[in-house]
This record gives C-alpha cells, structure tokens and sequence, in this order.
C-alpha cells in the first residue's frame, strides 16, 4: 500500500480511523499505539481537534521531532497549529483571527510581566529566528508590559505578514471553511 505524500491526501482519508492509522505510519514510520489512536479518534469526534490538529501534534511530538520528516505542506499546518495555539491563550489572539486590528476594552488580559525568555519565544514563533541583538530584546521588553502586547504587535507585523503570508491565507480560509462547517451542523 502506498502511503500518501502529501499533508493534503493525508486529510482527505474521511474514515477518522484509518486516517489516525495513517497519519502515525507517515508521520511517525509506525503504527498506532491502541492509547493514542483511541484518543487522538476521541479528540477528532468531540471536535476538540481537527485532522490538522492532529498532525501537527503528531509532528510536534518528541517523536515526531526526532524523525524530522520532510512531507508537502507540513511545515504550513504545523506553523498555522502554533500560531493558533498561541492566540488561543490570548485575548487579543481572537480579535487578530476574526479579522479585527485591536483588542477591545483596551489593554491585553495578561499582565504578568514580560520576560527574556518570553522575547525570544515570541521572536521564534512569530519570525522563525531569534532576536538580532540583546538590544531589540531590551527594547522589547522596555515597549511591551506583556506577551500578549508584544505577541500582538509582532502578528501585526510587515516581516510577519511578509514570512507568513501563505499561512495567513490558510488561517484565514480555515476559519471560514470552519464557520461554514458550524452553521451548517447548527442548522441543517
């Protein structure tokens, strides 16, 4: 059996089971443990994950790290599942999804304090590199009180948009396809 060579022939397997199967045998070149195969098929039918999801935690995974398999569109859906990770945890995440420039009722949610680590997080995140200099983290950390702040103006970044262009596509047609999905499950 060929197995398939793309992110995209991967998520059109539509039996969820065989898809599960499938994406372990590419993913991690072995087949599925009954533990994660029955969670990973719990999390697709509860909707907590989608097949993107699943994939890109299956690639993220220690495993899946060390395999460091090269698969057409793979990088893509991983960035897209970080990215939406992070905005997940961040109040200003679901305004820059649904398309809006700034956060309402002013300031971030989160104002624990910023730190070096978190700068250079963000910078690897949201640029794939570190800092450029202990100053651009100084200045950071002089600009911005949280993550959320900084994490905000990095997404709305020229050097973002210009490195991520082709996942912002995708965000942005996932979470229509995603909406269409909703509405059509809300009323039939």
């Amino acid at each position: 059996m060929r197995l398939p060579s793309s992110v995209d022939e991967i998520l059109a397997i539509p039996d969820p089971r065989n898809f599960v199967e499938t994406a372990y045998r590419v993913l991690l070149g072995r087949e599925a443990d009954p533990a994660g195969a029955w969670e990973y098929l719990g999390h697709l039918q509860s909707r907590r994950l989608t097949k993107s999801d699943v994939l890109a935690v299956l690639r993220l995974s220690e495993e899946g790290r060390e395999r460091r398999l090269r698969l057409a569109g793979l990088r893509n859906l991983v960035t897209i599942y970080q990215i939406r990770t992070a905005l997940r945890k961040t109040r200003w995440g679901s305004a820059l999804v649904g398309g809006r420039d700034e956060v309402e009722d002013g300031e971030p949610s989160r104002e624990s304090g910023l730190t070096r680590e978190d700068v250079i997080a963000a910078f690897q995140l949201a640029f794939h590199r570190v800092p450029e200099s202990e100053e651009a983290i100084a200045h950071q950390l002089l600009t911005h009180r949280s993550l959320d702040s900084l994490m905000a103006d990095f997404f709305k970044s020229p050097e973002f948009r210009r490195q991520n262009l082709e996942v912002i596509k995708l965000l942005n047609s996932r979470s229509r396809e995603r909406l269409k999905e909703s509405a059509a499950d809300r009323f039939p």
